[in-house]
């Protein structure tokens, strides 16, 4: 199946999503310690002309010659299906998976759907990953919870829904100048080296792991049209910055940064602001957030970023959890052991 069929395939499906195209395999396939991408197509049993679904995978490297199977946000299937089909589809998906990488020693494969927890897909995914004792993943890559705000409503409206604090504080950023600039990645190397420098202190406030500087370029090299930095200036000088995804209808905040120092100016505010206008007048209907931790979660990933989410308003959307159908026990065992020692 060609990139073009494959990406169109995926519009089409309920569970649509950029982590599944060829656009972002292209993308991962730059990345260091990802040794492979592949795309896994499941023809339909009783009309093989007919695609039922199918995912990106990526070949993750790990110590001792052993690796492992990630599906971001995948795999993604047809519009309808009942339980007999989706078990099929699972069990034929691992299968391929295992027969295309077979001599890779993979630990376990992880998929990741993002089927909605009160959706009727959900009740069908759930006693399939009984059916084939598929287990709870031990490592969370993407976010279970999120905000997403509607676009189709007048700016006004948007503005509305959001919290009182959230509108002020753009007006706050507004009263002090605060300059909006669209990059082009292609021509303007130093605002990337200016989001860098503004994630790797955000990075260090907030305890997580940036990426490389390469990363962040690639990211957006790689996607093209499909994603795009904004940095925020005060008076020429960088203190934030924002990289946005785009898919079928939907615009997702990404990555963000921004400087302590000149937090007074909530620059992020506007900038957040800026981002959804934008995306609104290209006839994007949904911006993700991207991510929020469960109620009362403190000790969440996500517990530091929630609280600036949350101001935006939008209504908060829950997927099922990631699933992993582990084939050696053992290693898969050392890993959660190690990890856990490692928090």
């Amino acid at each position: 199946m060609t990139p073009h069929l494959w990406n169109d395939f995926v519009k089409s499906s309920p569970l649509r999503s950029l982590s599944q195209t060829s656009i972002w395999a292209h993308f991962q396939a730059k990345i260091p310690g990802k040794e492979k991408t592949e795309i896994i197509t499941i023809v339909d049993p009783k009309n093989h002309s007919e695609l039922f679904g199918g995912g990106l995978v990526i070949l993750h490297s790990l110590p001792f010659g052993l690796s492992w199977i990630e599906c971001p946000r995948g795999p993604v299937f047809r519009d309808k299906a009942t339980l007999e089909q989706l078990i099929y589809f699972f069990k034929t998906f691992f299968e391929e998976i295992q027969n295309k990488f077979h001599c890779k020693n993979i630990v376990h494969i992880r998929i990741d759907p993002p089927i909605e927890t009160n959706s009727p897909l959900a009740t069908l995914c759930d006693e399939t990953t009984k059916k084939l004792d598929l287990k709870p993943s031990h490592a969370s890559y993407t976010p279970e919870i999120t905000l997403i705000i509607d676009l189709t409503r007048t700016e006004d409206d948007i503005l509305k829904q959001m919290k009182s604090k959230g509108r002020y504080n753009i007006k706050v950023a507004e009263k002090h100048g605060i300059e909006i600039k669209k990059i082009d990645p292609t021509t303007s190397k130093i605002a990337i080296s200016e989001f860098h420098s503004l994630i790797t202190q955000t990075a260090h406030r907030d305890n997580f792991s940036p990426h490389d500087l390469p990363y962040y370029e690639s990211m957006l090299t790689s996607l093209g049209g499909n994603a795009a930095l904004f940095m925020a200036y005060k008076k020429q000088k960088p203190v934030a910055g924002l990289i946005a995804t785009y898919f079928h209808d939907t615009a997702t905040y990404y990555y963000g940064a921004s400087s302590y120092e000149d937090r007074n100016l909530m620059a992020p505010y506007l900038l957040q602001w800026h981002v959804m206008c934008d995306a609104k007048a290209r006839g994007f209907t949904r911006y993700d957030l991207l991510g929020i931790s469960p109620p009362d979660s403190k000790k969440h990933a996500l517990a530091g970023v929630t609280d600036f989410k949350t101001k935006f308003g939008g209504c908060t959307t829950q997927y099922i959890p990631a699933k992993e159908l582990i084939l050696k026990p053992f290693w898969h065992t050392a890993i959660r052991f190690v990890k856990f020692f490692k928090k």
